[in-house]
């Protein structure tokens, strides 16, 4: 979404706000604009690298899952 916004207005999607913040993984997005990487550039990054950064579930905690509440 960011990617494309960031190509509709032509300019970086972050100097459209004043504060850009985010938890876990949308912190190190908005870190990474504040440095200057482009939306793009970290669509790249992550769609390259979704499997390493957003594992599949694991056998043993979906087995866990049966036995403890979440």
């Amino acid at each position: 979404m960011l990617a494309g916004l960031e190509r509709d207005l032509g300019r970086p999607v972050v100097s459209c706000f004043d504060l850009v913040v985010g938890t876990s993984t949308g912190g190190i997005i908005a870190a990474a604009f504040g440095a200057g990487v482009s939306a793009d550039d970290m669509l790249d990054l992550y769609t390259s690298n979704m499997t390493e950064i957003f594992p599949g579930p694991h056998r043993l905690r979906e087995i866990r899952r049966l036995v403890r509440p979440k």
